[in-house]
């Protein structure tokens, strides 16, 4: 397969051909713009198996081509053991050679068949040839000696990761240990995000088909739409939710989640009470409106964040009781995110800015839930800090449409005055030792167990602090 050009190439998706040779000169020209030490990298493999080919510029001139798989047995003797015991090897990326940058045009057809094997499953013996180059089908490819980290073998199942170790260890240096692992975990996430919303998308065209059939109803009859159109919406909202409340959350870096933590790894599970008596989280729509009160960092919005993301995933709280959930954070609804115009502010603005997010919907899709608001009895609606807002005079309407809602949950801090009727008062008491020696330990987590135990010692021995 390796000899033959790429004209009689056969791919499991022959109309996307005429596509490839594009794309492999983009790819060509994306690798020639690299500066010195920058790296590009196509994650292919073979059946069964992830092989990383990244391509470093090393001075003005040439381009190295390194082969990123740490598994030294697969296949065979291409890669060096630098160590070996009975429980594991230690072995280095493969260095196929260097490149004239000059050069990247004459092998076109090589980057169209690396490009083709990304989108389909090659055999053993095709990925292998290809990956290492065993036809020499890179044209003037010299060889070269440079200096490449050593790694431990990972576990088969692991091998997609495993080959972005190597060449994130490469770029970014061992001795910044702390970015490498953010950037694992960023890219661990963004593999995630994709797959989630290739799923997404699917359901969208799926759902899309009985689209051709409502937008033919006329809008008083919305009430009466097919159960499919109120899924997607609902998917699509959740959706939102499970991108942006996946990681913990604070005022300060809502645009950076990147450099978050996980909400499941760090959630504290914090102790409620009602009239001075413990209540569990689960059982605090007893009755159906609740205001939730603590001091400033007790942990108000983190426990929203953790509500609307379990009802996102499904997590056993109130997810039988609620069909939708609609979070806003009060401190939102001000004159610059929400700045005057000719017509006034609807409640479904409010609700796409804040709950949809950059998941847009269109004009139908407004009234199909808008239509929800009227005719749904089982909605959550969440109001993260009633004391942080500072509402402009057009949206009061909206302000007062929110407190009128039978299920709400509004959260403010403990010496704050209010104005609405409620049912039932939570209150979020202070933290505990027991409950702040669980955070730190939460917070720092596995890494840096040792940062979280001196912190802890300190906050222990200061008397200021206590």
């Amino acid at each position: 397969m390796i000899n033959q050009t790429f004209s009689i190439t056969s791919m499991h998706k022959p109309h996307l051909k005429k596509y490839y040779q594009s794309i492999a000169k983009n790819v060509i020209s994306k690798i020639e713009k690299l500066k010195i030490n920058q790296e590009y990298t196509i994650p292919t493999g073979w059946i069964g198996h992830a092989v990383f080919v990244s391509f470093q510029r090393i001075n003005k001139t040439h381009i190295v081509i390194r082969i990123d798989n740490l598994a030294p047995d697969n296949p065979p003797d291409m890669h060096k053991i630098v160590h070996s015991t009975k429980k594991f090897n230690i072995t280095q990326p493969k260095i196929l050679g260097q490149l004239h940058v000059d050069h990247l045009e004459m092998n076109l057809n090589y980057f169209i068949l690396l490009i083709d094997s990304v989108k389909r499953d090659l055999t053993f013996e095709d990925g292998t040839s290809l990956i290492y180059n065993l036809d020499g089908q890179i044209i003037n490819l010299d060889e070269i000696q440079i200096h490449v980290p050593c790694f431990v073998e990972q576990a088969r199942a692991n091998c997609f990761v495993k080959c972005f170790h190597s060449g994130f260890w490469i770029r970014v240096g061992e001795k910044d240990q702390k970015l490498y692992k953010r950037l694992l975990l960023a890219e661990k996430d963004n593999a995630n995000l994709f797959a989630s919303r290739c799923i997404e998308k699917y359901q969208h065209n799926f759902n899309d088909l009985f689209d051709q059939f409502t937008t033919l109803v006329e809008k008083e009859d919305i009430q009466n739409l097919p159960f499919s159109n109120r899924t997607r919406l609902q998917d699509k909202l959740k959706m939102s939710y499970k991108q942006h409340y996946k990681h913990l959350l604070n005022n300060n870096n809502n645009n950076n989640i990147e450099h978050c933590s996980l909400l499941d790894d760090k959630y504290i599970h914090l102790r409620f009470e009602n009239n001075n008596k413990p209540i569990d989280l689960k059982n605090i729509f007893l009755k159906s409106r609740v205001l939730m009160i603590g001091e400033a960092g007790c942990g108000k919005t983190t426990v929203c964040q953790y509500i609307t993301y379990s009802w996102a995933i499904g997590r056993k709280l109130w997810s039988n009781q609620f069909a939708w959930l609609f979070y806003i954070k009060m401190r939102n609804l001000n004159s610059e995110i929400y700045p005057t115009q000719s017509n006034n502010y609807l409640l479904i603005d409010i609700i796409e800015k804040e709950c949809f997010q950059e998941h847009k919907l269109d004009d139908f899709d407004k009234q199909k839930l808008a239509n929800q608001f009227e005719t749904s009895s089982n909605i959550l609606w969440i109001l993260d800090g009633f004391d942080e807002r500072m509402i402009p005079e057009y949206l009061y309407s909206v302000e007062q449409e929110l407190l009128t809602k039978s299920y709400l949950l509004l959260t403010s801090r403990t010496n704050a005055t209010y104005n609405f009727p409620y049912d039932i008062q939570v209150q979020i008491p202070n933290f505990t030792e027991t409950d702040m020696e669980d955070y730190i330990s939460n917070y720092f987590s596995f890494t840096l167990r040792t940062t979280g135990r001196e912190c802890w010692t300190f906050i222990s021995c200061c008397e200021q602090l206590r």
